[in-house]
């Protein structure tokens, strides 16, 4: 993504495209731990929608984070009230206004 917006750009167009039920078709990561030396790649068994639902909690967390320099003045930015807020914290804020 750093290196080549447009590639990473044409590599989630070319996702959006996928059937529904490839989403659960079994794959397998390969962890790599950092922090001892000698220690072999680790095969996870997974499957796609698990680990686009990593990509996207994760993505959430950094914008959450960027949120905080926003919010203090650090940065002129806009951003919506949702912007960083889970789902579920939108749904539970919901209920607590409408009780």
């Amino acid at each position: 993504l750093e290196q080549s917006p447009q590639s990473a750009q044409a590599a989630l167009a070319q996702l959006q495209q996928w059937p529904v039920h490839h989403l659960h078709l079994p794959t397998k990561m390969v962890a790599t731990p950092h922090t001892a030396d000698n220690v072999p790649p680790m095969e996870v068994p997974s499957t796609y929608a698990r680990e686009w639902l990593y990509v996207y909690e994760h993505a959430l967390h950094h914008m959450a984070l960027l949120k905080v320099p926003v919010q203090a003045g650090s940065l002129p930015l806009q951003l919506p009230e949702d912007f960083g807020v889970a789902p579920s914290t939108m749904r539970h804020r919901a209920q607590l206004r409408s009780a």
